[in-house]
C-alpha cells in the first residue's frame, strides 16, 4: 500500500470519503480510498504541559472562497495570524491566496498558467507552494508579500513543488527528474535556499521516490524515501540533519511504510505509520532522545484512521482523521487533553492542517449547504493558564538551546513569568504585579531574539503573553463596570485597552503590556 501526494491533497481524504459515505449504500472502506488518493505519513515525545487548556471551546470562522466551488481550504498559518491556501475561482481553476484579519482572502494568481497553490507561509510572510507555468508544467514558488510569486525552476526535471518553508527562509519541496528508461527515478527531494540555491536531500538508497515534507529552524528535513529500488519494499522516514540522512526507524514490527510530515523548533517529528495488519494509518511522534511514541497507546482512538500531520513549537498537533463511520473530523492533539473535534461550518465534516503558536488552526469545513470552505478555528484561553504554560514551553525552549547569550535573556524571563505565575497562585493575587512581569519578560524575550533566537518563536511567546495581559484588562474593566464603578476610570482603562491594541498591532509586545497593566489600575480604582 502506498500514500499518494498528502502534503498537497489533504483535503481529498475527506472529500472522498465524505462522498462516499452519503451516495452509496454500500459499505465504505476508507482505507482503499486514503490508497488510491494520498501518498506518504510520520513521530513524537511531547510537553508534559499543555499550552491550550481547552476550556471555552473552538470557534470556526468561515474565511470566504476565491468565488468557486470546489477545493477551498486554508494550508498554513503563521505565529501573526496570516494564512496561505488554496481557493477555486468561478472559471473553476485553483489559485493559490493569502489571508489576514486587515486584508481577508485574495488570491495570489500565477506565473503564467492557470492554477496555483500555496502550501505553507513563514512569520515573514514569505509563502511557498507550485504554480503552472504557461507550458501548463508545475513548478515551484516563492511569493513574499505584496508581491507576485515567482518560479524556483525545474532543478533539471520536469516539474517542482515547494512543501515547506521555515522562518529562517530555507524551503522544502520535490522536484520530477526527467524519465530515464535505463534509471527510472520518481519524486526527490530537495531544500534551497536564497543564498545557496538548490541542493538535493539524497536517499535511504533507493531513487524509485523522496519526498521532503518539512523542516524546522535548525535545518533538520523530514519527510520519506525508498530504501531500494524494489517497489516492494516499504518507504521509511527519514531525517536529514545537514549531509547526512538517517531512517529513523520503525514504530512496530506490524506497521509497513512510515512518513515524516513536520519536524517543530525542538525536533520533535511527526507523521504516520500503516498498520500492516488493519491497513489503517496510525499516527506517531518521535524524536532523536525519545524515538517513537504511537498516539494510540495515548489516547487516539483506535478505530480511527489518522496521521500526525503538523506540529507547533509547544508540542500541539494537527491531526488529519477518518472515523469510518463519521467521515473526516477536524481534530488536533494537545499534550495533556489528548484528541479535540473541532466544530465545523454547519456541514457534517472537515480537516485541520496548520496550528500556529498561538493556538490557531486552519484547513477547510464543509457548510450546512454543502460547500467547502477555508476555516480558521479559534480557542479562547484563561490567562493565567496562558501564563503558566509560556513559562514551561520557554523552560522546554532553553533547555535545548545551546548559544549562552540566548539562554541568558531566555532565563531572565521564566525568572519573570515564574513571578508571574506565583502570584496567580495567592489567595489574591494582584494583577498589576502579574501585568508587569509579564511585561518584563517580554522584553527579556525580545532581547532572546535580538541575541539569536529564532523571530517566529520568539514572537509566538510574546503574542500570547500580551494576549494573556489583554484578557486580564478586559476582565478587571468588566467586573468595574458591574459593581458600578467609576466611569472616569473605567473610560480611561478602556483607552489603555485601545492604546494598548495599537501597540500590538505595530508589533510592539512590551508597550503593549504597559498599556494593559496601566490599564488594569485604572480600572481597579474605579
Amino acid at each position: 500500500m502506498t500514500f499518494a501526494n498528502l502534503y498537497e491533497k489533504p483535503w481529498m481524504l475527506g472529500i472522498l470519503v465524505v462522498a462516499a459515505v452519503t451516495a452509496c449504500d454500500d459499505p465504505v472502506d476508507p482505507i482503499a480510498l486514503v490508497q488510491n488518493e494520498l501518498e506518504t505519513p510520520a513521530g513524537v515525545e511531547l510537553f508534559s504541559e499543555p499550552f491550550l487548556e481547552v476550556t471555552a471551546g473552538f470557534v470556526a470562522v468561515d474565511l470566504g472562497t476565491l468565488g468557486g466551488f470546489g477545493i477551498n481550504q486554508a494550508n498554513a498559518i503563521n505565529n501573526r495570524g496570516w494564512i496561505a491556501g488554496t481557493g477555486t475561482l468561478p472559471s473553476g481553476a485553483t489559485n493559490g491566496f493569502i489571508w489576514t484579519e486587515g486584508t481577508g482572502l485574495f488570491s495570489v494568481g500565477t506565473t503564467g498558467g492557470t492554477s496555483s497553490s500555496l502550501i505553507d507561509i513563514n512569520y515573514d510572510g514569505v509563502s511557498v507552494g507550485w504554480s503552472e507555468t504557461a507550458s501548463g508544467a508545475k513548478e515551484a514558488i516563492v511569493r513574499n508579500p505584496g508581491s507576485s510569486p515567482f518560479g524556483l525552476g525545474f532543478f533539471g526535471g520536469t516539474e517542482s513543488r515547494a512543501t515547506a518553508i521555515s522562518n529562517n527562509g530555507q524551503i522544502s519541496g520535490r522536484f520530477s527528474p526527467v524519465f530515464d528508461p535505463m534509471n527510472p527515478q520518481g519524486p526527490q527531494a530537495f531544500t534551497w535556499t536564497g543564498a545557496g540555491g538548490f541542493s538535493p536531500v539524497g536517499t535511504l538508497g533507493g531513487g524509485l521516490m523522496t519526498v521532503a515534507n518539512g523542516l524546522n529552524e535548525n535545518g533538520l528535513v523530514v519527510g520519506n524515501s525508498f530504501t531500494s529500488n524494489d517497489p516492494n519494499v516499504p518507504f521509511r522516514a527519514f531525517l536529514r540533519s545537514g549531509g547526512s540522512i538517517q531512517d529513523i526507524g520503525s514504530l512496530g514490527p506490524e506497521f509497513g511504510e512510515h512518513n515524516a510530515f513536520d519536524i517543530n523548533f525542538q525536533g520533535i517529528v511527526v507523521g504516520a505509520a500503516i498498520d500492516t495488519v488493519t491497513q489503517f494509518l496510525v499516527p506517531f511522534t518521535w524524536s532523536q532522545s525519545s524515538g517513537f511514541a504511537n498516539l494510540v497507546d495515548q489516547g487516539f482512538p483506535a478505530n480511527w484512521i489518522g496521521a500526525a500531520w503538523r506540529i507547533n513549537s509547544l508540542g500541539h498537533i494537527v491531526m488529519l482523521v477518518i472515523d469510518p463511520t463519521r467521515g473526516n473530523i477536524p481534530a488536533v492533539w494537545i499534550p495533556g487533553e489528548g484528541i479535540v473535534e473541532l466544530p465545523t461550518l454547519g456541514g457534517p465534516n472537515g480537516q485541520a492542517l496548520d496550528i500556529n503558536d498561538r493556538g490557531e488552526v486552519v484547513g477547510w469545513s464543509m457548510t450546512a449547504s454543502g460547500e467547502i470552505h477555508p476555516t480558521l478555528w479559534r480557542v479562547e484561553v484563561e490567562p493565567d493558564e496562558v501564563t503558566e504554560d509560556v513559562l514551561t514551553a520557554t523552560e522546554d525552549i532553553e533547555a535545548i538551546t545551546t548559544d549562552p547569550d540566548v539562554n541568558k535573556e531566555l532565563d531572565k524571563a521564566i525568572n519573570q513569568l515564574g513571578k508571574a505565575f506565583d502570584e496567580l497562585n495567592t489567595a489574591s493575587p494582584d494583577t498589576v504585579k502579574v501585568l508587569k512581569s509579564l511585561k518584563k519578560a517580554a522584553k527579556e524575550l525580545q532581547d532572546a531574539i535580538d541575541d539569536g533566537l529564532d523571530e517566529g518563536i520568539g514572537i509566538g511567546l510574546m503574542e500570547a503573553l500580551v494576549q494573556a495581559g489583554r484578557d486580564f484588562l478586559v476582565e478587571s474593566i468588566d467586573n468595574a463596570i458591574a459593581r458600578g464603578g467609576s466611569v472616569n476610570s473605567i473610560a480611561k482603562a478602556q483607552v489603555h485597552l485601545a492604546n494598548g491594541d495599537a501597540e500590538l498591532a505595530a508589533g510592539n509586545h512590551e508597550q503593549s503590556l504597559k498599556q494593559y497593566q496601566n490599564g488594569v489600575k485604572d480600572a481597579e480604582k474605579a
